[in-house]
C-alpha cells in the first residue's frame, strides 16, 4: 500500500511538471494570411531585385498593404537569407537609408555580407501610403489596438516570405534585424507571434539582432518625458548615455496612431482626440496590449 502511495505521488507530480513545461505562460497570438503579386522595384537601392506587393488579412485594423524586395546572393549557393527591416513605422526601404549597408550596396566592403540573400520589408501601400502613414504602426481610429496586436503584420509577412520565397526549406537558415521600432517588431515576432520556436507559424529564426531600440522595449518609460525616464550607459557607443524616453516627436509619430489611427501632433502643437491618447505636455499616454 506504501509503494503504492509513492508511486501515485511520483505520477501525480510527473503530470505536474510535464503542465509545467508544455503550457505556455501567456497566451501566444495568432499571424493573419498574405497573398501576393509581382511589383517594380524601385530605381534607388541594391539591383537585379525582386519586389513583391503584399496583401496582409486576419491582423488588427483590417487590411494591410506591405511591400518585399528580395535579392539573392552574388557569392554562389547562400550560406542563408536576412530579413531588413528599418526602424519608424518601417515604411521606408532599408537599402535606402545611408547609415544601412546591405549587399550590393556596401561599396564593396561586404565580407562575408555577400553570401547571404536579402529580403526587405516596407510597410506601405506603393498606390496609396497615405493611409498607412505610420507604416506597421498605423492603428484605427475606431478602437485602440497597440503595437503588439499591429506586429501581427511583421510576423505575417515574415512567414509569407518564408513560405513563398524560400519555400519553407528547412535546410535554409534564416536570421532577421529590425532597427529602432523596427526591432520591437522583431521583438514581438518572437515573443508573441512564435517565430523563435519550432511550434511557432515559421520560420524558426536562428539569429535575431535587435538595433537602437530601447525605448521600444519599454513603452511605459518610453512615453515618459526624459526628465522622469530612466537614463542607461550603453557600451556601443562606449559609455554613451541613451534616455529611454521617445520624446514628443517620435511618441506622436508613432506610438500614439497605434493606439488611435491618427496624427495627433504637427510640430509642437498636439490636439488629442476624445479619447485623450496624447497628452499636450510632451508626455504620451494610452491604452492596448
Amino acid at each position: 500500500m506504501k509503494l503504492f502511495f509513492q508511486l501515485a505521488v511520483l505520477f501525480l507530480f510527473a503530470l505536474a511538471l510535464s503542465a509545467v513545461f508544455t503550457t505556455p505562460a501567456r497566451a501566444v497570438d495568432s499571424i493573419g494570411t498574405a497573398t501576393s503579386t509581382n511589383m517594380p522595384c524601385p530605381f534607388a537601392g541594391v539591383p537585379h531585385g525582386k519586389c513583391y506587393k503584399v496583401t496582409i488579412t486576419g491582423c488588427a485594423a483590417g487590411t494591410f498593404i506591405a511591400q518585399v524586395k528580395l535579392n539573392t546572393s552574388t557569392a554562389g549557393t547562400p550560406i542563408g537569407t536576412v530579413l531588413l527591416t528599418i526602424g519608424g513605422g518601417g515604411n521606408f526601404w532599408y537599402d535606402n537609408a545611408a547609415t544601412f549597408k546591405v549587399p550590393g550596396n556596401c561599396g564593396g566592403n561586404c565580407g562575408d555580407a555577400a553570401a547571404y540573400d536579402t529580403i526587405q520589408t516596407n510597410f506601405s501601400d506603393p498606390s496609396n501610403s497615405a493611409s498607412e502613414f505610420a507604416g506597421w504602426l498605423t492603428g484605427s481610429t475606431t478602437s485602440a489596438i497597440g503595437p503588439r496586436a499591429l506586429a501581427c503584420r511583421y510576423a505575417t509577412l515574415v512567414n509569407w516570405a518564408w513560405t513563398s520565397l524560400l519555400q519553407s526549406d528547412q535546410t535554409r537558415l534564416v536570421c532577421a534585424t529590425g532597427n529602432s521600432a523596427g526591432s520591437a517588431a522583431l521583438a514581438y515576432a518572437l515573443s508573441q507571434y512564435q517565430l523563435g520556436s519550432s511550434s511557432g507559424p515559421e520560420p524558426v529564426l536562428k539569429l535575431a539582432e535587435l538595433t537602437s531600440g530601447p525605448p521600444f522595449s519599454r513603452l511605459d518609460h518610453a512615453c515618459l518625458t526624459k526628465s522622469k525616464a530612466p537614463t542607461d550607459t550603453v557600451s556601443c557607443p562606449a559609455n554613451a548615455s541613451v534616455n529611454e524616453s521617445l520624446g514628443l516627436s517620435d511618441s506622436a509619430n508613432f506610438v500614439d496612431p497605434a493606439y488611435d489611427g491618427e496624427l495627433d501632433c504637427s510640430g509642437n502643437t498636439c490636439n488629442p482626440d476624445a479619447a485623450g491618447q496624447l497628452q499636450h505636455n510632451g508626455q504620451s499616454s494610452f491604452w492596448g496590449g
